[in-house]
């Protein structure tokens, strides 16, 4: 079982394996479209977070 959400989507976004044993590899939830939105939604993410720390660079430092 994955220990995150973050893992989760990852896992989810790989594509399925077709040869393997692991009851973790069971590829039966992951279509095309499920994997596309999975995708989608990591690089919001990414691109969420990289504009936070652009915008943290960017701002300037108080001086008290």
């Amino acid at each position: 079982m994955p220990r995150s959400r973050t893992r989760a989507r990852l896992r989810a976004a790989r594509p399925p394996l077709t040869d393997s044993t692991d009851p973790m590899d069971d590829d039966s939830g992951r279509t095309p479209a499920r994997m596309a939105y999975l995708r989608r939604s990591i690089i919001k993410r990414l691109r969420m977070a990289a504009a936070s720390r652009a915008a943290r660079a960017a701002a300037p430092l108080s001086e008290d």
